[in-house]
């Protein structure tokens, strides 16, 4: 019994608070949930997929710039997912389009083994954007997900540098550091 919990035990206590809040009647906004993404994925990097994935089950009529401000929180609490998203999302894309039943499934929830870091986050990456598509968004706006994480996607140290804000108004504010010099 207590290997079959293991996996949610992993996960911070604030990923039970996002996900009432992410329930249909909760009256919480995406801002809040955004917010509460950032915080479960913060205390969780590890299970970065597995916040993602509770919150999207938790509604069927997710808009998809929900969907990807969720997306962003999570991002922008694993900075360390960034570089792996983009190619992640367009394995995934390409896998949908050519009909592989592994992209219209659900996620894997198939534990990481080994200690490759580089294997976890891509493995984690995969997931997350399966569960996108698990999602039923239209594959326009699942390839503007992708140029969006592409484009947008501010290196970590700009965003210790700020204007987090004006990328994804949505999602919580970094903690506050000295602001950068310039030249």
């Amino acid at each position: 019994m207590a290997m079959a919990c293991g996996s949610a035990l992993a996960v911070g206590p604030s990923l039970d608070v996002v996900v009432a809040d992410a329930l249909p009647n909760s009256g919480a906004s995406i801002s809040k949930i955004t917010q509460g993404a950032y915080i479960a994925a913060s205390e969780s990097p590890g299970e970065a997929d597995v916040v993602f994935e509770r919150i999207l089950k938790q509604r069927t009529n997710w808009k998809s710039s929900e969907v990807y401000a969720i997306l962003r929180a999570i991002l922008l609490a694993v900075p360390a997912l960034d570089q792996y998203m983009p190619p992640a999302l367009e394995k995934v894309a390409k896998e949908y389009v050519q009909g592989n039943a592994t992209a219209r499934g659900a996620a894997s929830n198939t534990p990481q083994t080994g200690t490759n870091t580089d294997s976890h986050l891509r493995g984690m990456a995969e997931n997350i954007a399966r569960l996108i598509v698990v999602q039923n968004i239209e594959g326009n706006v699942y390839n503007a997900i992708i140029r969006n994480v592409q484009t947008s996607a501010p290196s970590p140290s700009e965003q210790v540098a700020g204007g987090i804000s004006e990328i994804a108004p949505t999602t919580p504010p970094v903690p506050p550091t000295s602001p950068p010099t310039s030249n």
